[in-house]
C-alpha cells in the first residue's frame, strides 16, 4: 500500500521580499520531497501573488457600504497607490534605503544565479505548489482579484485555511 503524500502549509502574511523568497523557496523544497504544499497568503503577504503595479482601487458600486472620515474608497486608493504589487516592489525587511535595498538583493541574488520571486512562484506553481489568497484581506486592502497572477487559483478564509492545516503535517508561518 502506499504512503499517503506528507502535507505542508504555509502561512505568507508579511510583505517583505526576503520573507517571501523564503517562503518559496520552502514550498519549492517541500515540493521538490514530493509534499502536497499549500501557500494561504494574507494581508502585506499578497504583495508576493499579485501582479506588478498598482490596482485600481474597486468601483463604486463594488464599495462596501461605510461611512468613515475619507470614505473607504479614497483610503484604498491612498493603499493600492502607496503598496504596488509584485516581487518588483517589495523591499527586504532590512536595509531597505528608501528602495535601493531592493536593487542591490536583486542584483546580489542575480550574481549568484538565484532564482527572483516570480520564477520561484512559477516554478513552485509548475510543481504543483497550491496558493491560495485570503479573502478577508483582498477585501480590506481593495485588491481585486483579477489582479492576482495567474499561479493563484483558489480564494478562502481563515476557515479554510484551518481545515488544510489540522491535516498538515508540517505547518509554518512566514
Amino acid at each position: 500500500m502506499a504512503e499517503a503524500k506528507k502535507k505542508m502549509v504555509l502561512v505568507l502574511c508579511a510583505g517583505e521580499l526576503d520573507r517571501a523568497l523564503a517562503c518559496m523557496n520552502i514550498a519549492v523544497g517541500g515540493a521538490s520531497l514530493g509534499m502536497e504544499v499549500t501557500v494561504f497568503c494574507t494581508f502585506f503577504g499578497l504583495n508576493a501573488i499579485r501582479r506588478a503595479g498598482v490596482a485600481p482601487a474597486p468601483r463604486p458600486e463594488e464599495e462596501p457600504k461605510r461611512v468613515g472620515l475619507f470614505g473607504a474608497r479614497a483610503l484604498r486608493r491612498a493603499f493600492a497607490w502607496l503598496n504596488p504589487g509584485g516581487g518588483k516592489y517589495m523591499n527586504p525587511s532590512r536595509f531597505s534605503f528608501g528602495g535601493l535595498g531592493r536593487k542591490l538583493m536583486a542584483y546580489l541574488m542575480r550574481d549568484s544565479r538565484m532564482a527572483n520571486l516570480d520564477e520561484l512562484l512559477a516554478l513552485a506553481a509548475g510543481m504543483g505548489v497550491k496558493f491560495i489568497a485570503c479573502t478577508t484581506s483582498l477585501e480590506a486592502l481593495g485588491i481585486p482579484r483579477d489582479s492576482l497572477r495567474p499561479e493563484v487559483t483558489e480564494f478562502a478564509g481563515v476557515a479554510s485555511f484551518l481545515a488544510e492545516a489540522l491535516e498538515s503535517d508540517v505547518p509554518l508561518f512566514i
